[in-house]
């Protein structure tokens, strides 16, 4: 049966794609202005989210994980390791293979069976996404499938302008889309999906959303924030600031007498970010990484 996830979790991508998102082969960029022929010099950003590992890096892109299967005393499991960030990268696939899969199993050979199959489908600047598969054919306690997985990214905007002077006011609309699914989700089943946007190392509380699902039978989502939703940041010609994003994510599936319990769905998050009024302010957005620009850039 269809839960309430799935309700809550899902925006169709095809509406994402109305309402102006552009993928331009594996890197995310809005189509409504010619590209910029050269980047801007760009001061060293403001990064809260990788710390030293960072550096002088103008964007980044990071991950982690973790997978376990367990039934009673035995386990199969993927440990927490230090964050892994790649400085000046906008695009994890395009330099190394991608941390695509990793499948967690436990099986007794006597019809008790545990497994966890975690996927980070793309990591990119701009626009994660994860699935998972994970089941629990079993009613031994102590048995259970659970993964997290931490995702982020960073890159640095400047404002130019050939006409405009600087220190003139210019607005920035930066828009979270999130979605998911979850089809089938059990009873056991459980799940916290965070997402988050800092802006020059703050996290924005108007861009963050929480959802989320307790274990037991009649449990449903828990939601906190909205799946899409705009803030506007005030700054000017001249000016440089940093967006970050974290999308973090625990989910699993508990033992239950029925001896079976599932848990098969995703989560995504993407970007726009662009001038407010980008067809008539004479004003270029643009960012370190190439992923993102608006307005007059030529």
């Amino acid at each position: 049966m269809l839960r309430d996830r799935q309700i809550i979790r899902l925006i169709p991508w095809f509406f994402c794609l109305s309402a102006g998102v552009f993928l331009a082969g594996d890197v995310g960029i809005f189509a409504q202005t010619p590209r910029p022929s050269s980047p801007p010099n760009r001061a060293v950003g403001k990064f809260s989210l990788c710390g030293s590992d960072c550096g002088q890096a103008q964007y980044y892109i990071g991950y982690n994980r973790t997978n376990m299967a367990k039934i009673g005393e035995k386990e199969a499991v993927l440990l927490i390791r230090p964050d892994t960030v790649l400085v000046n990268t906008s695009n994890l696939s395009f330099t190394r293979s991608l941390p695509d899969v990793d499948e967690k199993t436990v099986d007794l050979e006597d019809g008790n069976f545990v497994n966890s199959i975690h996927r980070i489908e793309r990591a990119q600047i701009g626009n994660f996404l994860k699935t998972e598969m994970m089941s629990v054919r079993t009613n031994k306690a102590n048995s259970f499938a659970k993964a997290t997985v931490k995702l982020f990214w960073g890159d640095t905007f400047t404002v130019t302008s050939k006409t405009l002077p600087q220190g003139t006011p210019v607005k920035v609309n930066i828009e979270r889309i999130s979605g998911g699914f979850g089809n089938p989700v059990t009873d056991y089943a459980h799940y916290e999906a965070t997402y988050q946007t800092f802006i020059d190392g703050k996290a924005i509380a108007d861009l963050n959303l929480t959802v989320a699902k307790k274990p037991g039978v009649g449990e449903q989502d828990e939601k906190t924030g909205k799946p899409q939703t705009t803030y506007t940041l005030n700054t000017q010609v001249g000016g440089t600031f940093t967006v970050e994003s974290l999308l973090e994510v625990l989910e699993g599936v508990n033992v239950d007498a029925k001896s079976y319990q599932m848990l098969n769905g995703s989560d995504e998050v993407q970007y726009k970010i662009k001038l407010a009024d980008e067809t008539k302010i004479a004003a270029c957005l643009t960012s370190a990484s190439g992923t993102f620009y608006s307005g007059k850039c030529q």
